[in-house]
């Protein structure tokens, strides 16, 4: 067992869901979601860091390591926010892939009413 709190921060509603909260780890990793995919958040030691000395993981107790990390995926989450850094789910365009349709669709719930009508079932987005 890893032992480990996943804090998953979703930039379309800067909201954090931390998952093992209640076992009171000492160590907890950061994802940030943005809609489509997870990324992990790293502290570095600087641009000219290596990926090898990149941390994943943060004591979200310790003072003030632990609690600038936590802030700072908040700013980060916040700035990705405005910067419209997220792919909603009913914002996202797609292109049904069946052979000889290509229709498109603006919304995902658009796009999962025509799979459901035509049983297509690929859809990409453009």
């Amino acid at each position: 067992m890893y032992r480990v709190e996943l804090a998953a921060w979703n930039v379309e509603t800067c909201t954090c869901h931390v998952f093992g909260e209640d076992q009171k780890y000492s160590r907890r990793a950061q994802l940030v979601y943005n809609g489509t995919h997870y990324d992990a958040l790293v502290i570095s030691d600087g641009a000219t860091s290596s990926a090898t000395t990149d941390d994943t993981l943060i004591d979200p107790k310790s003072r003030p390591e632990g609690l600038d990390a936590i802030r700072a995926a908040k700013r980060l989450v916040r700035l990705m926010h405005t910067s419209s850094k997220f792919q909603g789910g009913e914002k996202r365009r797609l292109r049904c892939s069946a052979e000889g349709c290509g229709l498109k669709f603006y919304s995902e719930s658009a796009a999962k009413v025509h799979a459901n009508k035509t049983g297509h079932d690929h859809f990409e987005e453009f």
